[in-house]
Protein backbone atom coordinates (compact mmCIF):
# COMPACT_ATOMS: atom_id res chain seq x y z
CA UNK A 1 0.00 0.00 0.00
CA UNK A 2 2.04 2.92 -1.80
CA UNK A 3 -0.08 5.39 0.57
CA UNK A 4 1.09 4.45 4.18
CA UNK A 5 4.63 4.84 3.12
CA UNK A 6 3.27 8.25 2.11
CA UNK A 7 1.30 8.75 5.06
CA UNK A 8 4.17 7.72 8.11
CA UNK A 9 6.59 9.32 6.21
CA UNK A 10 4.05 12.44 6.49
CA UNK A 11 3.56 12.02 10.06
CA UNK A 12 7.30 12.42 10.76
CA UNK A 13 7.79 15.27 9.24
CA UNK A 14 5.02 16.93 10.94
CA UNK A 15 5.95 15.63 14.79
CA UNK A 16 7.68 18.37 16.95
CA UNK A 17 9.73 17.79 19.54
CA UNK A 18 10.77 19.78 22.46
CA UNK A 19 14.07 21.06 23.51
CA UNK A 20 15.88 20.43 26.54
CA UNK A 21 15.05 17.90 29.88
CA UNK A 22 11.65 18.03 31.00
CA UNK A 23 10.78 19.55 34.32
CA UNK A 24 10.34 17.77 37.40
CA UNK A 25 6.41 18.36 37.17
CA UNK A 26 6.25 17.96 33.27
CA UNK A 27 3.68 15.00 32.41
CA UNK A 28 6.67 13.34 30.59
CA UNK A 29 7.60 11.88 33.71
CA UNK A 30 4.41 10.64 34.39
CA UNK A 31 3.16 9.00 31.05
CA UNK A 32 3.23 5.50 31.03
CA UNK A 33 5.38 3.84 28.56
CA UNK A 34 3.81 4.45 25.42
CA UNK A 35 3.13 1.58 22.08
CA UNK A 36 4.80 1.31 18.90
CA UNK A 37 2.62 0.96 16.34
CA UNK A 38 3.00 -1.40 12.89
CA UNK A 39 2.36 2.09 11.05
CA UNK A 40 5.92 3.54 13.08
CA UNK A 41 3.68 5.80 15.05
CA UNK A 42 4.18 5.64 19.06
CA UNK A 43 0.61 5.49 20.07
CA UNK A 44 0.13 7.51 23.81
CA UNK A 45 -3.56 7.97 25.33
CA UNK A 46 -3.48 11.16 24.29
CA UNK A 47 -2.33 10.61 20.75
CA UNK A 48 -4.89 8.05 20.12
CA UNK A 49 -7.66 10.05 20.91
CA UNK A 50 -6.91 12.16 17.53
CA UNK A 51 -8.61 9.32 16.34
CA UNK A 52 -11.76 10.04 15.37
CA UNK A 53 -13.25 6.77 15.94
CA UNK A 54 -11.32 6.38 19.48
CA UNK A 55 -12.83 10.25 20.26
CA UNK A 56 -16.30 8.49 19.70
CA UNK A 57 -15.60 5.30 21.37
CA UNK A 58 -14.20 6.77 24.51
CA UNK A 59 -17.31 9.53 24.36
CA UNK A 60 -20.14 6.88 23.92
CA UNK A 61 -18.97 5.18 27.18
CA UNK A 62 -17.79 8.34 28.99
CA UNK A 63 -20.94 10.31 28.65
CA UNK A 64 -23.28 7.09 28.31
CA UNK A 65 -22.45 5.80 31.54
CA UNK A 66 -22.19 9.80 33.37
CA UNK A 67 -25.83 10.46 32.45
CA UNK A 68 -27.29 6.60 33.75
CA UNK A 69 -29.81 7.30 36.61
CA UNK A 70 -27.61 5.82 39.54
CA UNK A 71 -28.83 5.68 43.32
CA UNK A 72 -28.54 4.43 47.08
CA UNK A 73 -30.47 1.41 47.57
CA UNK A 74 -31.67 0.23 51.31
CA UNK A 75 -32.08 -3.90 51.28
CA UNK A 76 -35.28 -4.53 52.87
CA UNK A 77 -34.62 -8.56 52.44
CA UNK A 78 -37.40 -10.70 51.17
CA UNK A 79 -39.34 -7.41 50.55
CA UNK A 80 -37.02 -6.02 48.41
CA UNK A 81 -35.14 -2.91 48.06
CA UNK A 82 -35.71 1.05 48.44
CA UNK A 83 -34.18 4.19 47.80
CA UNK A 84 -31.95 5.81 49.75
CA UNK A 85 -32.04 9.00 49.05
CA UNK A 86 -30.89 9.81 53.52
CA UNK A 87 -27.67 7.96 52.58
CA UNK A 88 -25.42 10.57 52.69
CA UNK A 89 -23.40 9.16 49.37
CA UNK A 90 -26.54 9.19 47.80
CA UNK A 91 -25.58 13.19 47.15
CA UNK A 92 -21.99 12.71 46.40
CA UNK A 93 -22.92 10.07 43.61
CA UNK A 94 -26.25 11.79 42.32
CA UNK A 95 -25.25 15.20 42.19
CA UNK A 96 -22.09 16.49 43.51
CA UNK A 97 -18.78 14.06 44.48
CA UNK A 98 -16.77 17.04 45.35
CA UNK A 99 -16.92 21.20 45.64
CA UNK A 100 -16.11 21.83 41.48
CA UNK A 101 -17.65 18.84 39.86
CA UNK A 102 -21.50 17.82 39.11
CA UNK A 103 -22.13 14.13 39.37
CA UNK A 104 -22.17 13.94 35.20
CA UNK A 105 -19.13 15.68 35.09
CA UNK A 106 -17.20 13.38 37.61
CA UNK A 107 -18.52 10.09 36.44
CA UNK A 108 -17.41 10.96 32.12
CA UNK A 109 -14.14 11.97 33.72
CA UNK A 110 -13.95 8.55 35.50
CA UNK A 111 -14.83 6.50 32.34
CA UNK A 112 -12.78 8.73 30.52
CA UNK A 113 -9.94 7.55 32.23
CA UNK A 114 -10.82 3.86 33.12
CA UNK A 115 -11.76 3.61 28.95
CA UNK A 116 -8.62 5.11 28.13
CA UNK A 117 -6.23 4.20 30.50
CA UNK A 118 -7.60 0.93 32.01
CA UNK A 119 -8.47 2.32 35.59
CA UNK A 120 -9.95 5.33 37.17
CA UNK A 121 -9.29 6.62 40.21
CA UNK A 122 -10.48 9.14 42.35
CA UNK A 123 -9.14 9.96 46.46
CA UNK A 124 -11.89 9.75 49.55
CA UNK A 125 -11.59 12.97 51.46
CA UNK A 126 -13.48 13.18 54.64
CA UNK A 127 -15.63 16.56 55.70
CA UNK A 128 -18.16 17.90 56.80
CA UNK A 129 -20.45 14.93 55.08
CA UNK A 130 -19.04 12.43 57.02
CA UNK A 131 -16.11 9.80 56.30
CA UNK A 132 -16.97 10.37 52.76
CA UNK A 133 -17.01 13.76 52.14
CA UNK A 134 -15.73 14.20 48.70
CA UNK A 135 -14.52 12.49 45.94
CA UNK A 136 -11.36 14.01 44.30
CA UNK A 137 -10.35 12.23 40.75
CA UNK A 138 -7.00 11.51 39.58
CA UNK A 139 -5.03 11.54 36.80
CA UNK A 140 -4.19 7.53 36.31
CA UNK A 141 -1.28 8.47 35.12
CA UNK A 142 -0.03 9.90 38.39
CA UNK A 143 -0.68 7.23 39.95
CA UNK A 144 1.59 4.35 41.19
CA UNK A 145 -0.07 1.09 42.60
CA UNK A 146 1.84 -1.02 45.13
CA UNK A 147 0.76 -3.99 46.47
CA UNK A 148 2.19 -4.86 49.98
CA UNK A 149 3.00 -7.90 51.94
CA UNK A 150 -0.69 -8.13 53.59
CA UNK A 151 -2.16 -7.65 49.83
CA UNK A 152 -3.23 -4.47 51.02
CA UNK A 153 -2.60 -1.87 48.22
CA UNK A 154 -0.85 1.45 48.54
CA UNK A 155 -0.82 4.31 46.00
CA UNK A 156 1.77 6.97 45.07
CA UNK A 157 0.13 10.04 43.55
CA UNK A 158 2.15 12.89 42.07
CA UNK A 159 0.84 16.55 42.43
CA UNK A 160 0.91 18.00 39.41
CA UNK A 161 1.34 21.54 39.96
CA UNK A 162 4.62 20.29 42.41
CA UNK A 163 5.37 17.56 42.19
CA UNK A 164 5.30 16.35 45.27
CA UNK A 165 4.36 12.56 46.10
CA UNK A 166 1.68 11.41 48.14
CA UNK A 167 1.09 8.35 49.52
CA UNK A 168 -2.33 7.14 50.04
CA UNK A 169 -4.01 3.85 51.51
CA UNK A 170 -6.27 1.48 50.05
CA UNK A 171 -9.28 3.18 52.45
CA UNK A 172 -8.43 6.24 50.94
CA UNK A 173 -9.10 5.44 47.03
CA UNK A 174 -12.15 4.97 45.12
CA UNK A 175 -11.25 2.89 41.81
CA UNK A 176 -12.52 1.51 38.74
CA UNK A 177 -10.58 -0.74 36.68
CA UNK A 178 -11.63 -2.34 33.65
CA UNK A 179 -10.71 -5.95 32.54
CA UNK A 180 -7.61 -6.48 34.48
CA UNK A 181 -4.68 -9.16 34.25
CA UNK A 182 -3.39 -8.60 37.83
CA UNK A 183 -6.97 -7.80 39.70
CA UNK A 184 -6.26 -4.35 40.62
CA UNK A 185 -5.55 -2.01 37.96
CA UNK A 186 -7.45 -2.42 34.29
CA UNK A 187 -5.81 -3.37 30.71
CA UNK A 188 -5.09 0.08 29.10
CA UNK A 189 -6.90 -1.05 25.42
CA UNK A 190 -4.43 1.89 23.97
CA UNK A 191 -2.27 -0.79 24.30
CA UNK A 192 -3.77 -3.52 22.19
CA UNK A 193 -5.38 -0.74 19.76
CA UNK A 194 -2.32 0.48 18.77
CA UNK A 195 -2.26 -1.11 15.49
CA UNK A 196 -5.40 -0.40 14.15
CA UNK A 197 -5.16 3.24 15.78
CA UNK A 198 -1.70 4.16 14.48
CA UNK A 199 -3.29 2.86 10.60
CA UNK A 200 -6.23 5.17 11.39
CA UNK A 201 -4.08 8.34 12.41
CA UNK A 202 -1.95 7.37 9.39
CA UNK A 203 -4.67 7.45 6.48
CA UNK A 204 -6.16 10.59 8.20
CA UNK A 205 -2.93 12.37 7.50
CA UNK A 206 -2.23 10.99 4.37
CA UNK A 207 -5.82 12.22 2.90
CA UNK A 208 -5.22 15.50 4.51
CA UNK A 209 -1.84 15.56 2.52
CA UNK A 210 -3.25 14.38 -0.77
CA UNK A 211 -6.21 16.75 -0.91
CA UNK A 212 -4.17 19.71 0.43
CA UNK A 213 -0.96 18.94 -1.88
CA UNK A 214 -1.85 17.27 -5.15
CA UNK A 215 -4.44 17.33 -8.16
CA UNK A 216 -7.44 15.21 -8.06
CA UNK A 217 -7.76 14.19 -11.34
CA UNK A 218 -10.21 11.98 -12.42
CA UNK A 219 -9.42 10.50 -15.73
CA UNK A 220 -7.39 11.85 -19.24
CA UNK A 221 -8.55 11.93 -22.72
CA UNK A 222 -6.38 10.33 -24.90
CA UNK A 223 -6.41 11.58 -28.75
CA UNK A 224 -3.64 10.98 -31.41
CA UNK A 225 -3.69 14.11 -33.05
CA UNK A 226 -3.28 18.01 -31.76
CA UNK A 227 -6.59 19.83 -30.52
CA UNK A 228 -6.48 23.66 -30.45
CA UNK A 229 -7.23 25.41 -27.78
CA UNK A 230 -10.52 26.26 -28.46
CA UNK A 231 -11.08 22.52 -29.30
CA UNK A 232 -10.02 21.56 -26.46
CA UNK A 233 -12.41 23.94 -24.38
CA UNK A 234 -15.41 22.40 -26.38
CA UNK A 235 -14.62 18.93 -25.91
CA UNK A 236 -14.61 19.59 -22.06
CA UNK A 237 -17.55 21.61 -21.86
CA UNK A 238 -19.27 18.71 -24.14
CA UNK A 239 -17.83 16.13 -21.36
CA UNK A 240 -19.12 17.76 -18.33
CA UNK A 241 -22.54 18.65 -20.12
CA UNK A 242 -23.37 14.89 -20.87
CA UNK A 243 -21.56 13.27 -17.70
CA UNK A 244 -21.10 15.38 -14.74
CA UNK A 245 -23.23 15.94 -11.66
CA UNK A 246 -25.57 13.46 -9.48
CA UNK A 247 -28.46 13.28 -12.74
CA UNK A 248 -25.54 12.27 -15.25
CA UNK A 249 -23.81 9.05 -13.08
CA UNK A 250 -23.19 6.08 -14.54
CA UNK A 251 -24.85 7.43 -17.57
CA UNK A 252 -22.83 5.94 -20.50
CA UNK A 253 -20.87 8.73 -22.62
CA UNK A 254 -19.96 8.19 -26.61
CA UNK A 255 -16.47 9.96 -27.56
CA UNK A 256 -15.95 10.64 -30.79
CA UNK A 257 -13.59 9.14 -32.80
CA UNK A 258 -10.26 8.46 -31.85
CA UNK A 259 -10.49 9.43 -28.10
CA UNK A 260 -9.45 7.21 -25.57
CA UNK A 261 -10.80 7.63 -21.56
CA UNK A 262 -7.97 6.66 -19.16
CA UNK A 263 -9.18 6.67 -15.34
CA UNK A 264 -7.11 8.62 -12.99
CA UNK A 265 -4.09 6.46 -11.13
CA UNK A 266 -5.39 8.48 -7.58
CA UNK A 267 -9.07 7.45 -8.10
CA UNK A 268 -8.63 4.08 -7.09
CA UNK A 269 -5.42 4.97 -4.62
CA UNK A 270 -8.25 7.27 -2.84
CA UNK A 271 -10.98 4.07 -3.06
CA UNK A 272 -8.27 2.24 -1.49
CA UNK A 273 -7.60 4.66 1.48
CA UNK A 274 -11.16 5.04 2.04
CA UNK A 275 -11.68 1.13 2.62
CA UNK A 276 -8.80 1.15 4.48
CA UNK A 277 -10.25 3.86 6.95
CA UNK A 278 -13.78 2.53 7.10
CA UNK A 279 -11.85 -1.08 8.14
CA UNK A 280 -9.38 1.01 10.92
CA UNK A 281 -13.10 2.32 12.27
CA UNK A 282 -14.35 -1.17 12.68
CA UNK A 283 -11.27 -2.67 13.85
CA UNK A 284 -11.58 0.16 16.96
CA UNK A 285 -14.71 -0.11 17.97
CA UNK A 286 -14.18 -4.17 17.99
CA UNK A 287 -11.77 -3.58 20.83
CA UNK A 288 -14.33 -1.73 23.12
CA UNK A 289 -17.40 -3.25 22.04
CA UNK A 290 -19.24 -0.36 20.47
CA UNK A 291 -21.54 -0.93 17.48
CA UNK A 292 -20.62 0.98 13.94
CA UNK A 293 -23.58 3.07 13.92
CA UNK A 294 -23.17 4.80 17.17
CA UNK A 295 -20.18 5.75 15.68
CA UNK A 296 -21.93 7.42 12.81
CA UNK A 297 -20.57 4.83 10.06
CA UNK A 298 -23.33 3.26 7.69
CA UNK A 299 -22.61 -0.38 7.79
CA UNK A 300 -25.80 -1.48 5.51
CA UNK A 301 -28.05 -2.35 8.51
CA UNK A 302 -31.89 -1.90 8.71
CA UNK A 303 -33.46 -0.80 11.45
CA UNK A 304 -34.50 -4.14 13.30
CA UNK A 305 -30.79 -4.65 12.82
CA UNK A 306 -29.75 -1.52 14.51
CA UNK A 307 -32.56 -2.04 17.52
CA UNK A 308 -30.91 -5.41 18.57
CA UNK A 309 -27.16 -4.17 18.40
CA UNK A 310 -28.35 -1.22 20.68
CA UNK A 311 -29.72 -4.13 22.95
CA UNK A 312 -26.44 -5.74 22.51
CA UNK A 313 -24.92 -2.64 23.30
CA UNK A 314 -26.42 -2.45 26.70
CA UNK A 315 -26.16 -6.27 27.66
CA UNK A 316 -22.51 -6.49 27.10
CA UNK A 317 -20.77 -3.16 26.86
CA UNK A 318 -22.68 -1.16 29.58
CA UNK A 319 -24.08 -3.67 31.79
CA UNK A 320 -20.30 -5.01 32.77
CA UNK A 321 -18.86 -1.49 33.36
CA UNK A 322 -22.22 -1.02 35.48
CA UNK A 323 -21.16 -3.59 37.94
CA UNK A 324 -17.73 -2.83 38.10
CA UNK A 325 -18.85 0.74 39.62
CA UNK A 326 -21.58 -0.09 41.20
CA UNK A 327 -19.24 -3.14 42.78
CA UNK A 328 -16.64 -0.67 43.36
CA UNK A 329 -19.22 1.92 44.84
CA UNK A 330 -19.65 -1.34 47.64
CA UNK A 331 -15.89 -2.09 48.15
CA UNK A 332 -14.10 1.64 48.69
CA UNK A 333 -17.06 3.82 49.42
CA UNK A 334 -20.17 2.36 51.95
CA UNK A 335 -19.70 1.07 55.27
CA UNK A 336 -22.80 -1.17 55.99
CA UNK A 337 -22.35 -3.12 52.93
CA UNK A 338 -25.27 -5.81 53.86
CA UNK A 339 -27.88 -2.63 54.11
CA UNK A 340 -26.92 -0.12 51.55
CA UNK A 341 -26.05 -0.57 48.17
CA UNK A 342 -25.60 1.39 44.41
CA UNK A 343 -27.75 0.40 41.61
CA UNK A 344 -27.87 1.69 38.08
CA UNK A 345 -30.76 1.86 36.13
CA UNK A 346 -30.34 0.40 33.15
CA UNK A 347 -34.18 0.68 32.44
CA UNK A 348 -33.50 3.95 31.72
CA UNK A 349 -31.92 3.26 29.09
Amino acid sequence: MGWMNDAVAAIWRGLSFRAGTPGPTDDFWYETPSRMSQAGMRITPDLALKSSALYAVVRVLAETMATMPLQMFRDLGERGREPAPDHPLDEIIRFQPNSWQTAVEFWEMMMFHAVLRGTGYAQIVPGRRGAIDQLWPLHTDRVRVERLKDQSLRFRVSNPHTGVEQVLLQEEIFRIPGLSSDGVTGIRVVDLAADAIGLGLAADTYAGRVFSNRLNIGGFLIHPGKLSPEAQKGLVNALMEKAAGAENAHRPVVLAEGFKFERGVETARNSQLLEARKYQVAEIARFFRVPLHMLDIDDQTNRSTVEAQAIDFVKYTLRPWGRRIEQAIRRDLIIAKRTYSAKYNMNAL
